[in-house]
C-alpha cells in the first residue's frame, strides 16, 4: 500500500514538472512568433522605403524660385516628389523592385500638400505604431 502511494506522489511530481515545461515552451513560441512578424513588418516598411526613394528619384519637380539663367544656361534645384498613394508603387512592384506579397494595405502613408516629404507608418501586432525610418514628418 504504501508504495502506491510513492508511486502516486511521483506521477504527480512528473505531470507538473511536464505542464511547466509545456506552457513555457507554449508562452516562448508565441513570443517567438510575435517578434517574428513584428521584424517582418519592419522589413517590409524599409523595402517600402526604399521603393518610395527609387520612385522619388525618377520624379523630379524643379524648384521656381530657384531658377537662375546666367552665360553657361539655366541652373535649377530640384526636389524629390513621393507618390500620392502608395498604389501608385504597384508599377515598381510589377517591374520586381520589390516583392508583390507585400500587401500595401497594412500600411498608413501620408504626404506633405506639395509631395515632397512622406510619412509611412504601420501597425504592430503588441499595438504600437511603427513610424519608418525615411518618413519625413
Amino acid at each position: 500500500m504504501r508504495k502506491k502511494g510513492v508511486l502516486t506522489f511521483q506521477l504527480v511530481i512528473l505531470l507538473t514538472v511536464m505542464t511547466i515545461l509545456l506552457s513555457s515552451g507554449v508562452i516562448y513560441t508565441s513570443q517567438l512568433v510575435r517578434n517574428t512578424k513584428v521584424q517582418e513588418l519592419k522589413t517590409e516598411c524599409s523595402i517600402i522605403d526604399r521603393s518610395l526613394e527609387a520612385w522619388a528619384s525618377s520624379h523630379k519637380k524643379i524648384q521656381e524660385n530657384s531658377i537662375v539663367y546666367d552665360k553657361t544656361g539655366t541652373v535649377y534645384a530640384q526636389q524629390r516628389l513621393y507618390p500620392k498613394t502608395l498604389t501608385d508603387l504597384g508599377e515598381l512592384q510589377t517591374r520586381g523592385f520589390f516583392s508583390s506579397k507585400i500587401d500595401l494595405a497594412k500600411f498608413h502613408y501620408a504626404t506633405q500638400d506639395n509631395g515632397t516629404a512622406y510619412q509611412l507608418e504601420v501597425n504592430l501586432p503588441d499595438g504600437t505604431i511603427y513610424k519608418s525610418q525615411q518618413s519625413a514628418f
